[in-house]
């Protein structure tokens, strides 16, 4: 599990929510994440609330990439920063 989930690419929309409502609900998956990678395309806001909910679970996470059309809401630095 911990090499599977070490670092996480999502690429699409679909695929950001799914798979971060998926990390929010199994913690035990979700301290495996060092490296997550977000392509969301062009609707930020549904994943940087989620982004916003799931950090706390993130307890390896040491690098964040956010390759969106926009820059994600200002808040969801300020919840990765407290990790």
């Amino acid at each position: 599990m911990p090499v599977l989930y070490e670092t996480v690419v999502l690429v699409n929309l679909g695929q950001c929510i799914q798979t971060l409502e998926m990390l929010f609900r199994r913690p035990d998956i979700a301290r495996h994440v060092r490296k997550l990678v977000l392509r969301p395309g062009a609707d930020r806001s549904i994943v940087s609330s989620i982004i916003r909910k799931v950090a706390v679970r993130f307890d390896a996470l040491h690098s964040f990439e956010w390759d969106g059309d926009e820059m994600p809401d200002e808040d969801i630095w300020f919840a990765l920063r407290m990790l």
